[in-house]
């Protein structure tokens, strides 16, 4: 099972294993390189043990019989094995073949039975009194050994030259075999470290965290709190445990601001009550007031008690329509406010507001109504609460 990302990878499995196998690439490189140079290196030393060995030969084989001919069946005897392509005896002083596998060469002068390529390392090495010196041609090693040999002509101890031409191209296969063989050993180990590594990382990494993410997805859509396994001793188990600890916070929060919520509209609705109510309770009297008040303005009465009567008349017209915008105020927070739709004449709706105004709050101004002849006069709307509008415009 994988777990899924945006991105250029496809699976936290994926980004994990990539640098397990570029170590295990560059594991196999560096000890390749490693097996390569020893095998180098094994190349060279064997090649010049051969060389000892052939010098110690030759040594022991001439101290009883220091001839030619004693020589020459040495050096062919000891040049038949291995790889060894070429193994002469040079006299150092008059740079002469006393030996060789090629018997055409022997007697002649060395530099002449060499390679052009050859002869550029050898004239510089020749002349030299290093008791060991070698160099290397393509898959060939050469070899150069100082020995000291009676000369049969003088009867004394001459130095010679032991000239050792050896073909490395088995033992460069046999390396390269071995690099082979270790390379496909190492991939198949390092297959079995990156199939180890992603069973363990499934089991303690990535299966923890699809759960999880399961448990997180179905979170989205559930209205219950779901919490995550906690039973890991790590710290995927003290993430766990966090969310879940913030989780209960988060819920327990989101009911105490429902229960506020829920208390807030309770309060808003028995207050929204209570108004209505009291204004209900308030406009009935008041009703039976100006009723009770037209019916005494209907009688005969003088100038004083008639301008007394209309100012009653007027102030308790105000009073219940600061009632009714109490209701309305009450209406407007339960949301059930209606307007009505009636046709009716502004200028005469004017005047009504302004007759109120003279006989109480604006006594002593002078108020008159100017309407245009040319704006229309019937409108249709609700006029208790244009009215509602006008009054606060005109104190």
């Amino acid at each position: 099972m994988f777990l899924k990302f945006r991105g250029k990878n496809a699976s936290l499995s994926t980004k994990l294993n990539k640098p397990l196998v570029l170590i295990g690439l560059i594991f196999i490189f560096l000890l390749s390189s490693v097996v390569l140079i020893r095998g180098e290196q094994r190349i060279h030393m064997l090649v010049h043990s051969k060389s000892e060995n052939i010098t110690q030969n030759i040594m022991l084989a001439v101290k009883n019989n220091p001839s030619q001919v004693n020589l020459l069946r040495i050096i062919s005897a000891l040049a038949v094995k291995d790889n060894i392509v070429r193994l002469g005896l040079i006299h150092k002083q008059s740079q002469l073949l006393i030996a060789d596998n090629d018997h055409a060469k022997i007697q002649k002068p060395f530099i002449e039975t060499v390679s052009a390529e050859e002869a550029l390392f050898l004239n510089t090495l020749l002349l030299r009194d290093d008791k060991h010196q070698e160099f290397k041609i393509n898959q060939f090693a050469y070899q150069v050994n100082v020995l000291h040999l009676i000369d049969p002509a003088v009867n004394r101890l001459r130095p010679y030259l032991i000239f050792l031409k050896y073909d490395t191209t088995a033992d460069v296969a046999l390396v390269h075999k071995e690099i082979a063989y270790f390379i496909v050993i190492s991939g198949f180990g390092i297959l079995f470290m990156l199939f180890s590594v992603y069973l363990i990382l499934q089991k303690i990494l990535i299966k923890p965290l699809a759960v999880i993410s399961q448990i997180l997805t179905a979170q989205k859509n559930s209205t219950q709190q779901l919490a995550l396994p906690t039973n890991l001793n790590d710290e995927l188990g003290l993430l766990a445990q966090q969310y879940n600890e913030l989780n209960t916070e988060k819920m327990n929060q989101a009911i105490e601001l429902k229960k506020a919520k829920e208390a807030a509209e309770c309060a808003a609705v028995t207050k929204t009550e209570f108004l209505a109510t009291m204004t209900h309770e308030i406009r009935t009297p008041m009703n039976g007031v100006l009723g009770m008040s037209e019916l005494l303005s209907a009688t005969t009465l003088d100038v004083k008690q008639r301008d007394y009567m209309n100012t009653i008349i007027s102030s308790g017209q105000l009073l219940l329509t600061i009632i009714n915008d109490i209701l309305d105020y009450s209406k407007l927070e339960a949301g059930k406010v209606e307007l009505e739709s009636a046709a009716f004449s502004m200028p005469a709706l004017i005047e009504g507001v302004l007759v109120v105004l003279r006989t109480t709050i604006l006594k002593n101004i002078e108020l008159k109504l100017d309407y245009p002849i040319d704006c229309p006069t019937y409108f249709i709307g609700d006029t208790a609460k244009i009215r509602q509008i006008m009054f606060p415009e005109f104190v």
